[in-house]
């Protein structure tokens, strides 16, 4: 698809978006994410996209990264199908340069060299929500939020007991029980879900060398209750997910590695207490304690391999965190969110091998990291526009201070078009492993920093049935940490840059609605490996049509050219353009029962998100879901 069709087709739908009619007040949505605190999305400068439950059922999503591939502005690679190594860069940045949330619980890896999260793990069929905030969110967050956060919500406040069940090509299974319900002054809820598919290669079959299949299953477990008296609210709840991959030694030629596998296990735990209208004021405070735990292992017994030795290797990362927040709203037009944090972060790993060089063992010893932290988030509403503050300050324990801040203002033009411009600092601090570790650690590492703007409008059409924003974004990144080759040590000096602009369309018709997006990035850096696997351009299009008992899904999604590299070869190399049709078919027997057939790539459209990975082609699920109430 040549760039200028691109643009023509974005133009030509936003003409049509401006030139509509009838326009009023668009139904105003609640958001949690871009300062902690329920806030209207109106109010808020950020860019903040929400996906709901209804969403990702319609998309017939299996993994969080089915549904995170349809949102404008996010790009998303794996290393091979279900379970394999997965990347989600917000606007082009850096995984490592997001935080990743599973209600309000971190789920980056503090044994990752770069922290980033690896999503491969999270089963759609959980998700009650999700809430992407576009930008940096380090003045709420800290470190690590330099290009935005993405909150996985999974409980909501609906009654239910569900079931479902679904099977079909690679010889997959997927099936599951929710269960959320409310007596008195307690709620409590259970989910749970298994996964298992025989998969496809790893290492793209399409390429010599590479004829095995690489498994994958996933057991999840989420239970939680909260009780409520008075004033008081008390909530725990418990996340645990164990998951097993079969994978390759590489991709491209000869990847294959029919022995090598890996076992994953997560905890994500949480416990709050909150307390509603301190200081004789509308709000509340709320005290909490928040820990991830994530195991990997990894293990090859085979030692007749030319690009991967024997070896056995396990990382163990954690997080804990207090937090002390308090919400209070000040009058009809302000509102002020503080609060104090606090944050462990350990890290140790082993790795032992044998090659023909001989018999290698590194250990790396448990390692910890504490950062101290304040923060202040404002909103107060002028006659003209809405204002949005917030600052934060980090005390890390390693490389010493620092403070960040975001500023925005909301701008309604009329009832139906809004104005919001935002901009900010960023920060992230080094990693355990690129602090410590023995052969390239660097304990004399900075922080990398950010600078991020963003301005944009959103507008509301046909009596409120079309939505539309279009926008501009810049960030840049600076002090990036990389590998120096010279020193064989990790470094602060890099700088890269992304800017480009973002345009999406939303229809909700009765029982017709569709949604398009399209995104264009730039992307500058002394280091061109920094942007490997990124698009310029994508297109996210899907449409959903409900007749009768039916119901008819179609998703789509468009990436650009990219380039990639062949570590085979060393050299830089072309990734081709592509576009992916997903389709669900879903029909009710009646109210309780639903039966559907869904299928990931319907065309059988040959790609590759990183070179010398396999993807999934056609392949087809049917299914059954039953509510209970």
């Amino acid at each position: 698809m040549k760039r200028g069709f691109l643009y023509f087709f974005v133009f030509l739908f936003a003409f049509y978006g401006i030139s509509a009619e009838n326009m009023y007040e668009v139904k105003e949505n609640v958001v949690v994410t871009a300062n902690k605190d329920r806030v209207k999305k109106k109010d808020i400068a950020k860019n903040v996209k929400v996906i709901t439950k209804k969403d990702i059922e319609k998309m017939g999503a299996i993994s969080a990264i089915d549904v995170l591939k349809n949102i404008p502005g996010v790009i998303v690679s794996t290393n091979g199908g279900y379970g394999s190594l997965t990347s989600v860069y917000l606007r082009g940045a850096s995984p490592n340069h997001t935080i990743v949330m599973i209600d309000g619980i971190e789920i980056n890896d503090p044994m990752n060299p770069g922290r980033s999260a690896d999503l491969s793990s999270i089963m759609a069929s959980d998700i009650e929500r999700i809430e992407i905030v576009m930008g940096s969110e380090s003045a709420v967050y800290g470190s690590d939020a330099m290009a935005g956060v993405i909150n996985i919500i999974t409980v909501s406040d609906k009654k239910g007991l569900s079931f479902f069940f679904e099977g079909g090509s690679k010889s997959t299974t997927f099936g599951g029980i929710n269960f959320q319900n409310k007596q008195g002054d307690l709620s409590y809820w259970f989910k749970g879900s298994f996964f298992d598919t025989d998969g496809i290669s790893a290492a793209d079959s399409k390429l010599e060398g590479n004829s095995e299949d690489d498994g994958y299953s996933n057991a999840t477990v989420n239970g939680g209750l909260s009780f409520e008296k008075g004033r008081n609210k008390f909530l725990a709840s418990i996340i645990y997910i164990n998951s097993d991959s079969d994978l390759d030694a590489m991709g491209g030629l000869y990847g294959d590695a029919p022995e090598y596998t890996s076992d994953r296990e997560e905890y994500y735990g949480k416990a709050e207490w909150k307390y509603s209208n301190p200081f004789g004021m509308d709000g509340y405070t709320k005290l909490g304690y928040y820990y991830t735990k994530i195991d990997r292992k990894y293990d090859n017994p085979d030692d007749s391999l030319i690009a991967l030795p024997l070896l056995t290797s396990n990382y163990t990362g954690e997080i804990s965190r207090i937090n002390f927040h308090t919400f209070v709203k000040l009058s009809e037009r302000n509102s002020l969110s503080f609060g104090l944090e606090t944050t462990e972060e350990k890290g140790k790993s082993y790795f032992y091998s044998e090659s023909s060089y001989g018999p290698y063992e590194s250990v790396f010893p448990k390692k910890s990291i504490d950062t101290n932290s304040a923060y202040l988030n404002l909103i107060s509403k002028f006659k003209f526009f809405t204002l949005n503050l917030g600052v934060r300050y980090d005390d890390h324990d390693q490389f010493g201070s620092k403070g960040t801040f975001n500023a925005g203002v909301v701008v309604p033009l009329t009832d139906t078009l809004t104005f919001k411009l935002n901009g900010g600092t960023g920060f992230k601090a080094p990693s355990i492993y690129q602090l410590y570790d023995g052969f390239c650690g660097n304990p004399d590492l900075k922080a990398e920093t950010s600078d991020n703007y963003e301005g944009f409008f959103e507008k509301s059409l046909m009596e409120g049935k079309l939505f539309f924003t279009i926008g501009y974004f810049y960030n840049k990144y600076k002090d990036l940490v990389y590998f120096d080759f010279t020193t064989y040590k990790y470094a602060n000096g890099e700088e890269a840059e992304t800017k480009g602009f973002e345009t999406t369309f939303k229809y909700y018709g009765k029982s017709f609605s569709w949604h398009f997006g399209f995104t264009n990035i730039s992307y500058s850096s002394d280091n061109p490996a920094y942007f490997y696997n990124r698009p310029e351009a994508t297109i996210n299009f899907g449409l959903s049509y409900a007749y009768n008992n039916w119901l008819f899904s179609l998703t789509s999604l468009y990436y650009d050219d990219r380039t990639g590299y062949d570590f085979w070869q060393g050299k830089e190399v072309k990734l081709d353009s592509f576009t992916v049709f997903d389709l669900k078919i879903s029909y009710n027997l009646n109210k309780n029962t639903e039966i559907y057939l869904k299928g990931h790539n319907i065309f059988d459209e040959d790609y590759q998100y990183v070179y010398g990975y396999g993807t999934l082609g056609a392949v087809y699920y049917v299914g059954v879901k039953y509510k209970a109430f």
